[in-house]
């Protein structure tokens, strides 16, 4: 049975080695799972994800944005305790 879109975008946050953009996430999901999602069923999985993780007490994602003169964020899955900044 396929992985559903949720597990895609876990399973590759989870063993990402750095923050990655979503056009990465995309990309590292293509190349695993042989699926296309797009930029905004990515970003809606994350939401989901970082809910169920803070709500669980599990851990998070943080996103920030990738420097000053960039256009994009960055997304890091953080198991366990985490600070949540603001």
């Amino acid at each position: 049975m396929p992985l559903s879109q949720y597990m895609r975008v876990k399973q590759v946050l989870e063993k990402a080695e750095r923050p990655l953009a979503l056009f990465e996430i995309r990309g590292r999901i293509r190349q695993l799972f042989f699926v296309m999602d797009s930029d905004a069923a990515i970003s809606a999985r994350i939401r989901d994800i970082r809910h169920d993780l803070e709500f669980s007490r599990e851990g998070t994602i943080l996103g920030q944005k990738a420097g000053t003169k960039k256009a994009y964020y960055l997304y890091a899955l953080v198991k366990g305790n985490y600070l949540k900044s603001g």
